[in-house]
């Protein structure tokens, strides 16, 4: 390995490292989405829709 892939894989490890970081407290603190409507209470789409007029 020259000097320029390890410099491309250390930034890269560095951009890897602070994104699972980011993801981890915001799972922590509960304020990630992750994709499932059906669980998230602030979503509009859980509002019972079926009583509609």
């Amino acid at each position: 390995m020259n000097i320029g892939t390890i410099i491309v894989l250390v930034i890269l490890a560095v951009i890897v490292f602070f994104a699972v970081r980011s993801i981890y407290r915001k799972n922590k603190n509960g304020s990630c989405c992750n994709g499932d409507c059906c669980n998230c209470h602030g979503c509009s789409s859980t509002k019972d829709t079926n009583n509609k007029k």
